[in-house]
């Protein structure tokens, strides 16, 4: 499935509000960040890195993934990403998502091509969309359908 994103454009949703025990409910804003950005919001990317290095690297055990100092990133982590990250009252990373342009390198071409046999799309309106996760550790189980239709309202409000 191909997206088509506008760049540059940042977004802020306030969708709701309210945390229990530290546990995230149905609360998160949803913010836009370019990967140029990563270095002026430091917090934000060291919290998303170190859950996607819990989540990818710890639990699922994706041996083909690198953690340095607990953080997981790799080389599509660059100025071309743009990340839809969900953030708790607090603050904390409680979703996120990347997205890259087809137009550059990105995983699925280099890395899964085989997959697709009769070729992918690709423009500057297309983007390929990794990393979809929920902190299942933050957000209470009882709200993460709602997180899941949250990020993703926010990725279609965004496209």
């Amino acid at each position: 499935m191909t997206i088509p994103v506008i760049t540059g454009m940042r977004v802020d949703h306030a969708l709701a509000r309210g945390s229990q025990n530290g546990r995230t409910g149905a609360g998160v804003m949803i913010k836009s960040f370019v990967g140029v950005e990563a270095a002026s919001n430091p917090a934000i990317f060291e919290d998303l890195f170190r859950l996607r290095h819990e989540i990818y690297i710890v639990r699922r055990k994706w041996g083909a993934l690198s953690a340095e100092d607990g953080l997981e990133r790799d080389s599509y982590d660059n100025s071309d990403a743009v990340y839809l990250i969900g953030l708790s009252g607090e603050g904390k990373v409680n979703c996120g998502l990347r997205l890259l342009p087809t137009t550059v390198d990105h995983l699925f071409r280099d890395h899964f091509l085989h997959l697709a046999p009769a070729g992918l799309p690709q423009g500057d309106g297309v983007y390929e969309l990794t990393r979809f996760f929920i902190a299942t550790t933050r957000v209470a189980a009882r709200h993460r359908q709602r997180m899941i239709a949250i990020l993703g309202a926010a990725l279609f409000e965004y496209c």
